[in-house]
């Protein structure tokens, strides 16, 4: 019941899906080149969706069923939930994740060019390509344009469709950068959709757009996700490249009070958790709810890029912070403790290039992780690789 536009412009069953629809000469489909209708008529969609039918693992879905075998919670038993009792239709999705491009005002450590606009030039210096800058961003600039006005029959499907549809998650970019998505969004106000729908989005609250913000009032339901990766100053500005904190923490606290009478919206963060910021993460999280006044959170564990996810850190280090990510066993996240436990593959490849990412990245930046993160790096410094 469920399609997915990536970043990419690919599409796929979810946003963890590793399997990217095809046609049927085994190309992928993207949205510069294959309208929503065909793509979801594809032949890959249709093998994904008998397999869970049937309760086969698809491959494309490990990512679920290893979050289900380790006890927690997966996308597939929230998509579950949040659909339950509501029928499936042959021609369109019920339930849609948007990722609209890659415009985005911020450059944060664990994205890249295919998620914002602002990592191009440090990403090129990264990479260091046999290719000149202008070539090396063509294909960068495909996905920021492929969700542009001018892509009508790509705006006007999901028009035609939102009258059906009954749950919409967005993502970035940043939403608040794509007008398209908001006259979409209004759209569905104007012809009565919005009463049935429930909308899950995530901004780094950069930008205030009170226009956007009531459009958001008129749906069924919102919960609406503030990224939020550190109660510190230096920190969020560290991992949020060209944020601001003074003007996230004011954009969260009035975000907070502006929606206060409005039932329907759920204001709350959504803290990413990578190696930059695992530490003191209990601290963190205490102290953001203190600073914003929004009470309600979510982790966003990082599995991709490798190098930041969390258990990939020297052994020694895993073991000194157990006790405070086991702290966060919840309803929400019943298996954290076994899946932080758990023995992933490519660590001696990994942390180390953690760390020599980190260093060339701060060079590129101007910062530095060792400025920012004094107390964790005391903790890491034994262990870096230089």
């Amino acid at each position: 019941m469920n399609m997915a536009v990536q970043n990419e412009t690919d599409y796929c069953s979810c946003n963890v899906n590793k399997e990217s629809w095809k046609d049927n000469k085994h190309t992928v489909m993207r949205v510069e080149m294959h309208p929503p209708k065909q793509a979801w008529n594809s032949y890959t969609r249709k093998l994904i969706t008998t397999a869970l039918d049937r309760n086969v693992r698809h491959p494309g879905c490990n990512p679920c069923w290893a979050a289900e075998d380790d006890n927690r919670n997966s996308t597939r038993t929230i998509f579950n939930q949040a659909l339950q009792g509501i029928e499936p239709l042959k021609d369109q999705p019920r339930s849609i994740i948007l990722k609209p491009g890659n415009v985005c005002n911020l450059a944060c450590r664990m994205c890249n060019p295919a998620t914002s606009t602002r990592w191009y030039e440090d990403a090129y210096k990264l990479e260091e390509p046999n290719v000149d800058y202008n070539e090396y961003t063509k294909t960068f600039e495909i996905i920021r344009n492929s969700f542009g006005k001018h892509n009508t029959e790509f705006w006007s499907t999901l028009k035609e469709w939102i009258t059906e549809l009954r749950v919409i998650y967005i993502y970035g970019g940043e939403p608040m950068l794509n007008p398209e998505t908001w006259d979409w969004l209004e759209h569905g106000v104007r012809v009565g959709a919005s009463k049935n729908i429930i909308i899950d989005i995530t901004t780094n609250l950069m930008i205030w757009n009170q226009k956007y913000l009531d459009i958001l009032k008129q749906y069924k339901n919102v919960k609406l996700n503030v990224s939020l990766d550190s109660s510190d100053a230096k920190e969020i500005e560290y991992i949020r490249h060209l944020s601001n904190a003074e003007t996230l923490f004011k954009n969260a606290r009035r975000m907070n009070e502006y929606f206060k009478d409005h039932d329907n919206v759920e204001v709350s963060f959504t803290y990413t958790v990578t190696s930059l910021n695992i530490y003191r993460i209990d601290y963190h999280l205490d102290k953001i709810i203190e600073m914003t006044g929004i009470n309600d959170y979510s982790l966003n564990f990082v599995y991709t890029p490798g190098i930041y996810d969390v258990r990939h850190l020297p052994n020694p280090i895993k073991q000194e912070i157990r006790d405070d990510v086991v702290k966060l066993k919840s309803e929400q996240h019943p298996g954290i403790d076994t899946w932080f436990d758990a023995v992933v593959p490519g660590c001696d490849q990994l942390w180390p290039e953690f760390c020599a990412h980190t260093d060339k990245l701060d060079q590129i930046r101007g910062q530095s992780f060792k400025d920012s993160f004094p107390e964790w790096w005391e903790k890491l410094s034994p262990y870096w690789y230089r």
